[in-house]
């Protein structure tokens, strides 16, 4: 009813103000880390995760206008998704900047830890992932649907 309405109004209205404002923070983002957009320009996978990201968002806002919830939700996932990925494929290797000096930053090859502790971080995220993906589908199906107000009398 109203409150739908409202809420998909406020949902179109952030979704575009995203939109407009993604370019702006890419801008201040390249300004601070000039070489995350060379990086990027040079990365093929960066172009695909940016193109998932373009296509989540999208599909958010096709989504909302034309009143199909679950594709908004799986949009403004492909969305994220996309995003973080494209940051990380053009900043790796590094992982941590130093904003001093250049010669203190972190990257992936040195943050790395012996081959034992990595094979048990291993073993820990085979068991972990599997994990999260059942919990995820299990609440995605548990919460599908669009929640119904009680009848008078229902409830509390």
């Amino acid at each position: 009813g109203v409150l739908l309405t409202r809420c998909r109004i406020v949902a179109l209205r952030v979704g575009l103000l995203v939109t407009a404002l993604w370019p702006v923070m890419t801008y201040l983002t390249v300004r601070v880390n000039p070489a995350m957009f060379h990086n990027f320009a040079s990365r093929p996978l960066a172009w695909a995760c940016i193109t998932l990201a373009l296509a989540g968002q999208a599909t958010l806002l096709f989504g909302l206008l034309r009143g199909r919830y679950r594709n908004a939700l799986l949009g403004s996932s492909a969305f994220l998704l996309g995003l973080l990925a494209a940051t990380a494929v053009s900043v790796f290797p590094v992982m941590l900047r130093s904003a001093g000096d250049p010669a203190l930053l972190i990257t992936a090859f040195q943050a790395t830890n012996t081959p034992g502790a990595l094979r048990t971080a291993l073993h820990w995220w085979l068991i972990g992932i599997p994990l999260v993906i059942v919990y995820f589908v299990i609440q995605f199906r548990v919460h599908t649907g669009k929640v119904h107000a009680p009848r008078e009398g229902e409830g509390y």
